[in-house]
């Protein structure tokens, strides 16, 4: 094998193969990334029935279609919670940190500081979102505004 190699190229190196051609083209991956920006929150399944149904000649499966996703760098990741404080709750937090500057230990010691909870009755679906590490703050893969002016 080697000294066949050895005369025919001058080299004992493997050549690259190709392997197995892709099921689809680029229009099929493109169609496919176009389809996952206009609907984020689809589940696999859903998009790639959706993008067998525009291109019927490429019957594509769910762990193809994954793949392309991947390598366009798009992950399924759960969609973040938008906080807006509002510009007159912003001025008071401002100015109750600023007459707290002043404290000392024994002054905080009577401070009793919580987190809040969220309690829901029933399901509590999380909703997930097919996003690139880079987009995590676009609007689009933002869920409803969280207005905090009620809690504080």
């Amino acid at each position: 094998m080697f000294l066949k190699q050895w005369k025919c190229r001058r080299s004992v190196e493997n050549l690259h193969r190709t392997g197995r051609p892709p099921k689809s083209d680029s229009r099929g991956d493109q169609r496919i990334i176009c389809h996952v920006k206009t609907h984020r929150k689809q589940t696999l399944a859903e998009i790639t029935n959706c993008v067998n149904n525009i291109l019927p000649q490429q019957q594509l499966s769910s762990r193809t279609a994954r793949r392309r996703l991947r390598s366009s760098g798009f992950t399924r990741r759960k969609i973040r919670k938008q906080i807006v404080i509002g510009r007159v709750n912003r001025a008071r937090c401002v100015s109750w940190c600023r007459q707290k500057l002043t404290w000392k230990i024994d002054d905080w010691k009577s401070v009793l500081f919580s987190d809040e909870t969220q309690v829901v009755k029933g399901q509590n679906r999380k909703v997930y979102i097919w996003r690139k590490p880079h987009e995590v703050w676009r609007p689009e893969c933002l869920a409803g505004v969280v207005n905090v002016a009620k809690y504080l």
